[in-house]
């Protein structure tokens, strides 16, 4: 595994801190399970620390920089269910990063969160960050409080926990 420096532009960071490959320089996707999301926190910059982290490769996820995070609690179900996998495309420029889209944000403040955004970078200087489930409250999360965004690309489910729910739609035709 090869840790490549980030590219900097006027003092800002275009990659994330860390990018892993593999000898044949092919991408690799670090996974950051709920265990280690505390540990990502501190860690997001540091190569030691992703290098440790177990990488997987998928056939179509190249040209981009990538990083699965399991997804923790209820607030985005029915959307993502606890213990599933989100693949994410680190996000370059948060002042254009469109409305409503699932990401993971790293932040300083709450740590690793999955939620749906709403920009207002632009205009506000925030991020609001929403829960699908109606249960769970919606943040603001600051710039400056943010390390890093991922929009979700893709969605591992790690079960198929809705069989009910197809079920009683089923029975009411």
């Amino acid at each position: 595994v090869e840790i490549i420096e980030p590219i900097k532009v006027e003092g800002r960071s275009l990659m994330p801190k860390v990018v892993v490959v593999d000898d044949d320089d092919n991408d690799r996707i670090p996974l950051v399970s709920v265990k280690a999301q505390a540990g990502y926190l501190e860690g997001y910059d540091d190569s030691n620390y992703i290098e440790e982290l177990p990488t997987y490769s998928l056939p179509e996820m190249r040209n981009g920089t990538y990083r699965m995070f399991q997804v923790s609690g209820f607030s985005m179900y029915p959307t993502l269910q606890d213990g599933s996998y989100v693949i994410g495309k680190f996000v370059e420029d948060w002042e254009w990063l469109g409305d409503n889209k699932v990401c993971v944000v790293v932040t300083e403040r709450d740590g690793v969160i999955v939620k749906r955004v709403t920009n207002r970078a632009r205009e506000k200087g925030f991020l609001y960050c929403k829960s699908d489930n109606r249960d769970y409250k919606h943040i603001k999360v600051m710039l400056e409080d943010i390390k890093e965004i991922w929009v979700k690309l893709i969605y591992l489910l790690s079960s198929l926990t809705q069989l009910p729910t197809i079920r009683k739609l089923q029975n009411l035709k």
